[in-house]
Formats: structure tokens, C-alpha cells, sequence
């Protein structure tokens, strides 16, 4: 069975949803590139550290950096609900090897992992499928360093579809507000929708929406032109996504049931828009904070009418930039002596929801549903997409495609096998 958030469908009606995704999106082709900013961050200046911790102080500490506190009552929560949680060693990255802000350090595959098992994987995903099932690229770092990069026909300057891996952007970016305190995630979100405290939504807090379980009434399925998520993906969504998904009605009082939904991701977008300012200086907030400490030179963004990104589908990167997002968490959300995202903030990206039915699911990150990886947290986008972070082995594995199959899923697993011995 897949990890991926994989949209209600029969098999037989998968190739059908593409067709419709691909439908409803061809009328919103604005998408933006956003240029690298010159501006300077303001984030703090640490030294790298490595960490198990899964919780923090909720403060500021002497040393001026910035640590997450994850409350014991949520710990209590997904220990009472069965879920366990896995302490982690962030590897740190090799004094030899620099960041790879300006330029990757490539290298050979490390020895202990056998090349001519990780070619043939490749070629077997880059050659087993047809017209439109297309694996587009494949990228391994290991050790800080580029080990695999290999493309089939895309142009490795030109930025890719990252579909729901966009979710897990959009979590980094409340990261950073919640290291510049200007974000309590256990706080209710600031939604007009709900502002009157009568509402049965009032008290929908931020972490409920991260963890997608807000109760808000949602069916994430790609087989119907006329459901919730093409509409928002479409041009009916541009007025106002995260609007029209904050208007829904309960189906669940809020923290009681698992609903994974992209107009959730919305609603945190805007979240962090109506803090930053929406439009145009959340485009540069996002570059400067974000992407512009890893190097990465720009992304397409689509804004919807308000102002508000597309947060839940649709923050494209090139193959390495997907690789270096992947680092900063792999990194425990430092980037070359710099904290991005506060000490124990990628502890709660990964630690298991307690409305998840099988421990699948983070706060907007996947948990690997593997018993041999219960460290690996991964991104996850429609039709092939994904970011996977796999601490012990120092490694991320980046695929990223256009398939409507299990061909990528099976390519990362077994890319994930041929690097399991490097457990450190």
C-alpha cells in the first residue's frame, strides 16, 4: 500500500483524475518565478547542532537561538493513542564538505552502497512506463554531498510540478515564524470565518490544521471536476482558496478524525500571509527567509485574488532545490552555522498524529509506513513527488515524475533499501 496521500479513486479512474487536474489547471497558468532577493535574513546564528529532542523550552535561549516546545499534553496524546515516537540523531553537516548554497559538492556513490543495484534501479524507473507515466527525475544526497543526479529528458534548470509537496514548504514557513515568535500554533488560527467565539470552529487551532484535523468538512478527490480539491487547484479557487475551504462546516469536532485536505493547507498559508503581508511581500518574505538562505534562486508560485499562495499544491522548484529544502530538515532546520526553523520544530514535523489511522502522518510531512524506517519523513506530491529524509543514513532522495502508477514509489523504496546500510 502507498504512503502517498493518495486521492479517493479507483484504480481504474486514476489516469482520469491527471486528465482532470491537468483540465482545471490549464486556465491558471500564472504562475510567478520569483527572483533571488538581496535582502539580508534576519535569522540567528548558531552552530550546527544534532538533537533528539522531542520537546523544547518555548523560549529564547541564552545563546539568543530559538528552540519549539511541543506540548507534554500532545506527547500524552499519541502515546495514549497507541503511536510511538522515534528519537532521531540529526547528522550534521561534514566539516569537508561544503553547504551547497551556491553549488552541490558532487561525488561517487559512498562506499557500502552497491552502484550497479542503484543504476539498475534507475533504469527500470526511467524506462518502465508509457505516454504520460514518466519519472522525470531522480536525486540522492548523502552525506552533504550530491551522489546520484540523474534526469530523463528534464532540463535540470527548469523547476518542477511539486503538487503537495508544497505542504510541507508552507509548515517550514510557519517554522520560522514560530522561531520569530510571531506564531503559537496551539492557538486558535485568526480565520474571519469563525471569528465569533459561538462558532463551533472558533477554537481550530493551527496544529490541528497542520495535522489535518481541523473537523472541517473535506473529500480529497481528484476523480470529480466539481469537488473541493480541483476546485480550489482550479480558476473557481482563485478568488479565494483558503476562503472557500474556511467556510466549510464541521464533519468532526476539531482533533477527532484524520481528513487529509489541500484547502487545509490553504487556510495555514494564509495563516502565515495575513502575518507577513499577502501578495507581493509574501512572495519576498518567502525568498528572503526561506529559500534565499539555501541557495535557492527563485520558485513559481501561484496567488490566488487575495493575495494568499497556492500553499497546498504548488511551490515549484528546480530538482536540486527540492534536494537542498530536503537537507535543511535532514540538518534539523540549520543551513551552514544558521537556524531556519527552531530547535524542535522538524521533532514536531515528524512526530506521528494521533488522529492518524496508522501513524502515517506527521504535521504536514508523511511518515514512513515501513517498521525497518521509523525515522523516515518524507514530502509527498500527487503523481510522484517526494522529498524523502532518512536521518540515520544521512541521506535524502529526491523523485520527482508524472505518473499516475506506484513506479516512483517503488523506485524510492528500493533506492531507500540500497542505502539502508549506511545507517550510522
Amino acid at each position: 500500500m502507498r504512503n502517498r496521500p493518495t486521492p479517493v479513486l479507483l484504480a481504474s479512474s486514476v489516469l482520469l483524475s491527471s486528465v482532470l487536474l491537468s483540465s482545471v489547471l490549464a486556465g491558471c497558468s500564472d504562475s510567478k518565478s520569483t527572483a533571488t532577493s538581496s535582502t539580508t535574513s534576519t535569522t540567528t546564528t548558531v552552530e550546527p547542532t544534532t538533537g533528539t529532542g522531542s520537546t523544547g523550552t518555548g523560549s529564547t535561549g541564552s545563546d539568543g537561538t530559538s528552540t519549539f516546545v511541543i506540548p507534554q499534553e500532545l506527547l500524552d496524546r499519541v502515546a495514549n493513542s497507541g503511536l510511538t515516537t522515534v528519537d532521531v540523531d540529526y547528522p550534521p553537516q561534514p566539516e569537508t564538505v561544503d553547504w551547497p548554497t551556491t553549488n552541490w559538492v558532487r561525488a561517487d556513490l559512498p562506499s557500502g552502497v552497491d552502484a550497479s543495484t542503484v543504476n539498475s534501479i534507475v533504469d527500470t524507473a526511467f524506462t518502465g512506463g508509457g505516454d504520460g507515466d514518466v519519472i522525470d527525475a531522480i536525486l540522492v544526497v548523502q552525506g552533504g554531498k550530491l551522489v546520484l543526479e540523474r534526469y530523463n529528458g528534464w532540463d535540470p534548470q527548469a523547476r518542477h510540478n511539486s503538487w503537495s509537496m508544497a505542504k510541507s514548504m508552507t509548515q517550514a514557513m510557519v517554522g520560522i515564524l514560530e522561531r520569530d515568535n510571531k506564531i503559537d500554533v496551539f492557538q486558535p488560527a485568526q480565520a474571519a470565518e469563525w471569528a465569533d467565539p459561538a462558532d463551533p470552529r472558533h477554537n481550530i487551532t493551527v496544529d490541528q490544521l497542520l495535522r489535518m484535523s481541523s473537523g472541517l468538512e473535506w473529500e480529497e478527490s481528484y476523480a470529480d471536476a466539481d469537488g473541493d480539491v480541483l476546485t480550489v487547484l482550479g480558476e473557481r479557487g482563485k478568488a479565494d482558496r483558503a476562503g472557500y475551504t474556511a467556510r466549510k462546516p464541521l464533519e468532526a469536532e476539531p482533533d477527532t478524525k484524520f481528513e487529509y485536505s489541500t484547502g487545509t493547507a490553504d487556510i495555514i498559508g494564509r495563516e502565515v500571509g495575513q502575518i507577513v503581508g499577502l501578495g507581493a511581500p509574501y512572495e519576498a518574505w518567502i525568498q528572503k527567509e526561506l529559500f534565499d538562505p539555501l541557495g535557492i534562486p527563485g520558485a513559481d508560485h501561484q496567488f490566488d485574488e487575495t493575495g494568499n499562495t497556492n500553499s497546498g499544491s504548488w511551490i515549484n522548484l528546480r530538482p536540486e532545490d527540492f534536494a537542498r529544502f530536503g537537507l535543511l530538515f535532514l540538518r534539523d532546520g540549520v543551513w551552514d552555522g544558521t537556524r531556519i526553523l527552531p530547535e524542535g520544530w522538524v521533532d514536531y514535523s515528524r512526530l506521528p498524529t494521533p488522529t492518524s489511522p496508522q501513524r502515517e502522518y506527521g504535521a504536514q510531512w508523511w511518515l514512513h509506513g515501513n517498521p525497518a524506517y521509523p525515522e523516515v519523513f518524507w514530502a509527498s506530491g500527487f503523481n510522484g513527488q517526494s522529498i524523502t529524509v532518512m536521518p540515520k543514513q544521512d541521506t535524502v532522495i529526491v523523485v520527482l515524475s508524472t505518473t499516475s502508477t506506484d513506479r516512483d514509489s517503488k523506485a524510492r523504496d528500493a533506492l531507500m533499501d540500497a542505502f539502508a546500510g549506511l545507517a550510522r
